[in-house]
C-alpha cells in the first residue's frame, strides 16, 4: 500500500516539474526573440508551428534571414522552371538576399540614407506602400454597381457620342466692330497678304506656325491660333458657324483654305490641323473603362482626404521667408533661361499631321 502511494505521488511531482521546465523554456524563447522588419531576426526563433522549431536560415551580423523571408524572396525571384532545384541553387538566392543585407547596413553606417534625394526615395516607396494599403485597397474591395457606371457613361457622354468634327490652325487678323471702312479694307489687305505668304510656303516646315507669330491677334476663345476640335456648328469651341462651314470643306490635312473667312470679329486664314469622325461607343462596350475610370477617381479623393487627416495631426509651419526667398532665386533662374525669347509655335496634339515645333532655347 506505501509502495503504490509513492508511485503515485512521484507520478504527479515528475508531471508538475515538466510543466514548469516547459513554461520555463517558452518564456525563455519569447524573451529572446526579435522581430524586425522583412523577415530579419533576432539569433533565436520560433516557428509558428511549435516551440523549438528553428527557422533561422542564416546570419548576417546581428541580424539573421528566417525561412518565411527566404522564401517570400524566392516568389519574387523564382528559380528557373526548366532546372532542377538543388541546394546550389537555393544558396544563390540566399546569398542575394545576404548581400543586399550587407549592403543595406552599410549604407546606413555611412550614412546615406541622409541624403535628401536618398531620403526622398525611402519616402517615396514607403508613402506609395501606405496609401495602398490604407486607401486604395479599401476603395478596390467596395464594389461598382452597373447603375453607378450608368452615370459615368451618361455624365461624359460625349467622350462617347459625338458628331464629326475638325481642328483648325488659324491665322486671325482682328476687325473692331466699330472699326472704319478704312480700318476694316486695310485689315483685309493684310489678311490677303498673309494668305498669299502661307500658299508660297506651304510646303515649308512650320510655315503656317511662323505666320501666325508672325501676323495672328489673340482670339479670345482659343490661344495661339489652336481651335481645338469642334463640329459643324463650332461647338463647343463657340466659333462662327459660317467659319465652321468652311472649315469642314477642308478634306485633307494640311490643306490650307485658298482664301480668306470673314466673320463678325475679323479674317480667317485657316489650315486643317485634324479630323475626327463621328463617334457612338455603347455602354456595354465601355463598362470595364469605367470601372477603372471611377475606381482611379475614388482613389484620388480617398488620397486626397487620408493625406489632409495625416496633416492635421502633424504641426506644419512654413518658414515663409527662406521659403519667399528660394521663390526669388527660381524666378531669376527662369529669366534667365526666357531672355531672347519670342513666344512659341501653336501647340497642336500628335494626331494633327502637322510638324513638331523646334525646340527655342535662348538665344
Amino acid at each position: 500500500m506505501l509502495e503504490k502511494d509513492y508511485n503515485k505521488l512521484n507520478t504527479i511531482i515528475k508531471k508538475r516539474f515538466e510543466s514548469i521546465a516547459i513554461a520555463l523554456l517558452v518564456l525563455c524563447s519569447l524573451a529572446s526573440c526579435q522581430k524586425t522588419p522583412l523577415g530579419v531576426v533576432g539569433d533565436q526563433g520560433i516557428s509558428s508551428a511549435g516551440v523549438g522549431q528553428v527557422k533561422i536560415v542564416a546570419r548576417v551580423g546581428e541580424q539573421s534571414i528566417d525561412k518565411d523571408y527566404l522564401t517570400s524572396y524566392l516568389s519574387t525571384r523564382p528559380l528557373p522552371a526548366y532546372s532542377q532545384v538543388t541546394a546550389k541553387t537555393v544558396e544563390k538566392r540566399l546569398e542575394e538576399l545576404i548581400t543586399g543585407e550587407v549592403l543595406y547596413k552599410e549604407a546606413f553606417r555611412i550614412g546615406l540614407d541622409r541624403r535628401p534625394e536618398i531620403r526622398l526615395q525611402i519616402q517615396q516607396i514607403l508613402a506609395q506602400n501606405l496609401l495602398e494599403e490604407k486607401v486604395n485597397k479599401p476603395v478596390r474591395e467596395r464594389k461598382i454597381t452597373d447603375r453607378e457606371l450608368q452615370a459615368c457613361y451618361n455624365e461624359h457622354i460625349d467622350e462617347f457620342r459625338r458628331p464629326a468634327q475638325v481642328r483648325l490652325a488659324d491665322t486671325f487678323i482682328s476687325v473692331a466692330p466699330a472699326a472704319a471702312s478704312g480700318q476694316r479694307k486695310q485689315k483685309k489687305e493684310l489678311a490677303e497678304k498673309v494668305l498669299a505668304e502661307v500658299l508660297a510656303h506651304k510646303d515649308e516646315r512650320l510655315g503656317f506656325g511662323k505666320r501666325i507669330l508672325k501676323y495672328s491677334d489673340t482670339p479670345e476663345k482659343y490661344p495661339k491660333g489652336n481651335t481645338g476640335f469642334f463640329d459643324i456648328q463650332g461647338k463647343p469651341v463657340g466659333l462662327d458657324p459660317s467659319l465652321a462651314r468652311e472649315a469642314f470643306k477642308l478634306e485633307k490635312v494640311g490643306q490650307v483654305y485658298d482664301h480668306i473667312i470673314k466673320t463678325a470679329d475679323g479674317y480667317h486664314i485657316i489650315m486643317l490641323a485634324g479630323r475626327r469622325e463621328a463617334l457612338h461607343i455603347p455602354f456595354e462596350r465601355v463598362k470595364e473603362q469605367l470601372r477603372r475610370r471611377i475606381y482611379r477617381e475614388r482613389i484620388a479623393l480617398a488620397q486626397n482626404e487620408y493625406i489632409e487627416s495625416l496633416k492635421q495631426k502633424c504641426r506644419i509651419k512654413i518658414n515663409q521667408d527662406v521659403f519667399d526667398g528660394l521663390v526669388r532665386e527660381q524666378e531669376a533662374k527662369a529669366e534667365a533661361v526666357e531672355v531672347g525669347r519670342k513666344g512659341s509655335f501653336p501647340a497642336f496634339p500628335n494626331d494633327a499631321n502637322v510638324p513638331p515645333r523646334e525646340p527655342r532655347g535662348p538665344r
